[in-house]
Parts: C-alpha cells; structure tokens; sequence
C-alpha cells in the first residue's frame, strides 16, 4: 500500500468515527429524551386510571396517547435509520441487491406477504444504497401499517441516465385527494431520502386498487450499469 492509499483509508476512517460519533449523540439526545417523556407521560396516563373514571380524564387519556404514538413513531424512524447507516458502510453494489432481496424476504416472514423483488445490478455510490434501502423499507412498512395488501411487487432498474426505484401494492389505494393533509412520517421520510438522491417521488394510489410509489433519480456518470456483469 502506497502512501496515497494509506492516507485516504486513514480519511474514510476518520469520516467513519465522526459519523458514530454523530449519530451517538442524537440518539442519546432525541431518542433518549423522547423516551424519558414518553415514560412519564405512560407514568402520568397509569395513575390517572385508578382514579374514578369520568368524561373529562377519558379525552385526556385520549389526547396523551394520540400525541404519544406519533413522537415513538419518530424515535423509532431514527434508530432505525442510524442503525441502518451505521451497517452500510460496507455497503457494495452486490451487497444492494442481496439486500433489497433480504428485505423483500423478511417483510414476507413477517406479514405473510408476498413480495415479489427484481433488483438490476447497478453501481451505485455507499449513500445511494443506502437510500435505496431505506426507502424500500419505508414503503414496505407504511404497507403493513395502511395498505391492507395481499402482494406487493418491488424493482431497481436504469432507465437511461436515471435509476428507478418502485414498489407496488394491491391493498386500498391512497386517496390523492387527502394525500398532503394525511402525509404520514413514513412516506415524508421517502421524500426527504429522494431529495437528497436529487431525484424525486411519485405516488399514486386507486382506490381499493392499490398503491404505486416510484422514486427516480440521476444514475451517476462515474459508476455504468454492472447489469451485464
């Protein structure tokens, strides 16, 4: 190994350790901090229920627990998300496709879901991997949480300069009509992961039909497409 060599690994290192470091302290200080409040906020609903139960404490057992469940809902998305920055490091073209396809078996395991996978083999950068997966794994829970599927159907393919992520469902569509007023954390987290891709989402829903979530971004010019490998 020459010097150059050495010294760029003792880069990516060092990036390695400040990104651990990073994602250490937000989950000590925002997923710590929620659920020591969501703690005392279950302490405060417990002794409300051996008191006489009355109108007024029901709306506010009510209340606590509908703003309770959407503050885990994020303290979950962000554990979820460094874990999974954290493990794709060593993230390779390969290994996305090995992935995507390992997601589509657990959701399955778990659900009982089918989920059909066809993956193209393409060379991606760590990041884009790593929101490739991630959106995948976004789509596939807001299915389990809403969709009320009996299939589901996911690709990665190029299409020209541009690489193109979709995942499809046949549960009970989303109403487009209410789609911005209902926007839930999973599918705003796929449109935060698209935009930093530079790319962009499409979701159209029919109702009682299904759910089609497409994400497209640029292919970038350094890495061709491996799919012929």
């Amino acid at each position: 190994m020459n010097g150059d060599d050495q010294g760029s690994d003792e880069i990516r290192e060092r990036v390695r350790a400040e990104e651990r470091q990073r994602l250490s302290l937000e989950l000590h200080d925002t997923v710590g901090q929620t659920l020591v409040l969501a703690r005392l906020q279950l302490n405060r609903m417990l002794e409300s229920l051996n008191q006489p139960p009355d109108a007024a404490r029901q709306i506010w057992l009510y209340n606590m627990l509908t703003s309770l469940i959407p503050e885990i809902d994020a303290a979950l998305q962000m554990v979820q998300t460094a874990t999974f920055t954290l493990y794709s490091a060593c993230l390779t073209e390969v290994g996305l496709v090995a992935t995507l396809e390992k997601e589509c078996a657990a959701f399955t395991h778990r659900t009982g879901v089918p989920c059909e996978g066809r993956f193209e083999r393409l060379a991606l950068e760590a990041k884009q991997g790593e929101s490739v997966v991630v959106i995948l794994r976004e789509a596939l829970c807001n299915i389990v949480r809403h969709a009320g599927a009996s299939n589901v159907y996911a690709s990665l393919q190029r299409s020209g300069e541009r690489v193109v992520l979709a995942i499809r469902d046949n549960g009970i569509g989303i109403d487009r009509s209410h789609m911005k007023a209902t926007m839930n954390l999973g599918l705003r987290s796929i449109e935060e992961r698209a935009r930093t891709l530079g790319g962009a989402v499409t979701i159209e829903g029919i109702p009682h039909e299904g759910t089609a979530i497409t994400v497209s971004f640029p292919l970038s010019r350094a890495h061709p497409s491996l799919s012929g490998q």
